[in-house]
Protein backbone atom coordinates (compact mmCIF):
# COMPACT_ATOMS: atom_id res chain seq x y z
CA UNK A 1 0.00 0.00 0.00
CA UNK A 2 1.47 3.32 -1.08
CA UNK A 3 0.87 6.24 1.26
CA UNK A 4 0.82 9.80 0.06
CA UNK A 5 2.99 12.59 1.42
CA UNK A 6 0.20 14.10 3.53
CA UNK A 7 -0.47 10.80 5.31
CA UNK A 8 3.24 10.34 5.99
CA UNK A 9 3.37 13.85 7.45
CA UNK A 10 0.39 13.06 9.69
CA UNK A 11 2.10 9.91 10.95
CA UNK A 12 5.31 11.80 11.56
CA UNK A 13 3.41 14.54 13.41
CA UNK A 14 1.78 11.84 15.56
CA UNK A 15 5.23 10.46 16.43
CA UNK A 16 6.46 13.96 17.32
CA UNK A 17 3.37 14.57 19.48
CA UNK A 18 3.90 11.26 21.28
CA UNK A 19 7.58 11.99 21.97
CA UNK A 20 6.69 15.48 23.18
CA UNK A 21 4.01 14.10 25.49
CA UNK A 22 6.45 11.60 27.00
CA UNK A 23 9.03 14.34 27.56
CA UNK A 24 6.39 16.57 29.17
CA UNK A 25 5.36 13.70 31.44
CA UNK A 26 8.99 13.25 32.50
CA UNK A 27 9.24 16.95 33.34
CA UNK A 28 5.79 17.26 34.89
CA UNK A 29 6.92 19.00 38.06
CA UNK A 30 9.43 21.27 36.32
CA UNK A 31 8.10 23.85 33.87
CA UNK A 32 11.57 24.99 32.85
CA UNK A 33 14.79 23.28 31.97
CA UNK A 34 16.53 21.86 28.96
CA UNK A 35 14.31 18.78 28.67
CA UNK A 36 11.10 20.86 28.79
CA UNK A 37 12.51 23.14 26.08
CA UNK A 38 13.27 20.13 23.90
CA UNK A 39 9.71 18.91 24.41
CA UNK A 40 8.37 22.28 23.35
CA UNK A 41 10.51 22.31 20.21
CA UNK A 42 9.36 18.80 19.29
CA UNK A 43 5.73 19.83 19.88
CA UNK A 44 6.13 22.82 17.56
CA UNK A 45 7.77 20.63 14.90
CA UNK A 46 4.85 18.19 15.11
CA UNK A 47 2.40 21.03 14.70
CA UNK A 48 4.25 22.34 11.64
CA UNK A 49 4.21 18.84 10.12
CA UNK A 50 0.48 18.51 10.76
CA UNK A 51 -0.26 21.91 9.19
CA UNK A 52 1.91 20.97 6.19
CA UNK A 53 -0.04 17.73 5.83
CA UNK A 54 -3.35 19.61 5.95
CA UNK A 55 -2.18 22.11 3.34
CA UNK A 56 -0.95 19.37 1.00
CA UNK A 57 -4.19 17.44 1.46
CA UNK A 58 -6.25 20.58 0.74
CA UNK A 59 -4.23 21.35 -2.39
CA UNK A 60 -4.60 17.80 -3.69
CA UNK A 61 -8.34 17.67 -2.95
CA UNK A 62 -9.07 21.27 -4.08
CA UNK A 63 -11.14 21.90 -0.92
CA UNK A 64 -10.68 22.10 2.83
CA UNK A 65 -10.36 18.51 4.09
CA UNK A 66 -13.22 18.25 6.59
CA UNK A 67 -15.64 16.02 4.68
CA UNK A 68 -15.19 12.73 6.55
CA UNK A 69 -14.42 11.69 10.11
CA UNK A 70 -10.66 11.22 9.58
CA UNK A 71 -10.21 14.62 7.98
CA UNK A 72 -12.45 16.35 10.51
CA UNK A 73 -10.58 14.92 13.49
CA UNK A 74 -7.28 15.84 11.90
CA UNK A 75 -8.47 19.39 11.21
CA UNK A 76 -9.89 19.92 14.70
CA UNK A 77 -6.79 18.49 16.39
CA UNK A 78 -4.79 21.02 14.39
CA UNK A 79 -7.20 23.75 15.53
CA UNK A 80 -6.68 22.66 19.15
CA UNK A 81 -2.91 22.84 18.63
CA UNK A 82 -3.26 26.33 17.17
CA UNK A 83 -5.39 27.39 20.16
CA UNK A 84 -2.76 26.07 22.53
CA UNK A 85 0.02 27.99 20.80
CA UNK A 86 -2.14 31.14 20.72
CA UNK A 87 -2.82 30.86 24.44
CA UNK A 88 0.84 30.10 25.19
CA UNK A 89 2.03 33.15 23.24
CA UNK A 90 -0.53 35.41 24.98
CA UNK A 91 0.55 34.10 28.38
CA UNK A 92 4.24 34.54 27.48
CA UNK A 93 3.58 38.10 26.28
CA UNK A 94 1.68 38.90 29.49
CA UNK A 95 4.53 37.64 31.66
CA UNK A 96 7.19 39.54 29.77
CA UNK A 97 5.12 42.74 29.69
CA UNK A 98 4.59 42.45 33.43
CA UNK A 99 8.33 41.97 33.94
CA UNK A 100 9.20 44.90 31.65
CA UNK A 101 6.68 47.10 33.50
CA UNK A 102 4.58 47.64 30.38
CA UNK A 103 7.13 49.85 28.64
CA UNK A 104 6.98 48.05 25.31
CA UNK A 105 3.54 46.41 25.55
CA UNK A 106 0.31 47.39 23.80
Amino acid sequence: MIRTLDVNLFYLAFVFYTISTLIYLLTFWKSTGKLASIGSIILRAGFVLQVAGLVIRAINAHFMPVTNMYESLNFFSCAIGFSYFRWFFSFWLFLHCHRLQKRFCP
